[in-house]
């Protein structure tokens, strides 16, 4: 057995499951609020608090950050050292590329969990810093307008890609059953559509900041789930939501046990 196989498959199981663990408490957020219990929906910072005010707090913290932080750490690897063997080509690239960005966001994450275990906070968003600093440049507007539009379209790619199943390509499919696939490919299409749609809001609100050179229109995660709640049909949103950040949640544990990633070879 390749110890270092052994390594990734237990960076990668240990990743996508503290990954579901925050999805899973985002959707049971969204359906608190429907049920009246909260107030209103969170992204992965609220999952960071949350844990923090219950009893050993700081240490359910400083776990979900080490599971972020093993999470970014496999995305990190997967784009540099390709050991998904996507090649160098133009696709290959795109792929790896979003792998680093998707690693980076997650260690950011992973950072704030660890900050918060240790009593400092999590502070404010570092993201706004950044497009405010761009925004101060001459045409500083053009560049965040092409981000807004690349995460947006990103957001929409996804989408087709889910409807199209291929996220099924991740699992080992010989492992389950027929009836049990179809059930895993309609849990990973409105989980991914779900997350997706989420990320073309947040593109949008990023276009608003560019073109209004406002760095207070840009919504996170958290902010754009809480923009949800502005519209008159905001209980049946926010029950979509929730479903699907639990179908999203209940894919990446699924991944975990039937993932092509998480087989060690020998």
């Amino acid at each position: 057995m390749s110890t270092r196989s052994l390594f990734q498959s237990r960076l990668y199981r240990f990743g996508y499951a503290t990954k579901g663990v925050v999805y899973f408490l985002m959707g049971c957020f969204a359906l608190a609020t429907v049920a009246g219990v909260a107030y209103g929906p969170g992204g992965p910072e609220q999952v960071m608090l949350w844990l923090y005010r219950n009893p050993l707090g700081n240490v359910l913290t400083a776990l979900l950050g080490t599971g972020l932080a093993a999470y970014a750490g496999y995305k990190l690897y997967s784009g540099l050292a390709d050991n998904r063997h996507v090649g160098t080509d133009l696709n290959g690239l795109a792929n790896r590329l979003g792998w680093v960005i998707n690693g980076i966001a997650y260690g950011g994450l992973a950072w704030s969990a660890y900050s918060l275990a240790l009593g400092v906070g999590l502070g404010d968003d570092p993201r706004k810093d950044v497009i405010a600093h761009v925004l101060s440049w001459r045409y500083g507007y053009v560049p965040v307008t092409v981000v807004a539009a690349v995460l947006a379209l990103v957001g929409l790619f996804q989408v087709y890609l889910a409807l199209r199943g291929t996220h099924m390509a991740l699992l080992e499919n010989g492992r389950f059953s027929q009836l049990t696939g179809r059930l895993y490919l309609n849990l990973g299409r409105v989980g991914i559509i779900t997350i997706s749609l989420v990320y073309v809001i947040m593109g949008y609100f990023l276009y608003r900041a560019a073109w209004t050179i406002d760095t207070s229109k840009f919504k996170g995660v958290a902010e754009s789930l809480t923009y949800l709640q502005t519209f008159n049909t905001r209980v049946i949103l926010l029950l979509i939501l929730g479903l699907g950040l639990l179908a999203y949640s209940a894919f990446m544990w699924i991944m975990v046990r039937y993932g092509e990633e998480a087989v060690v070879e020998e």
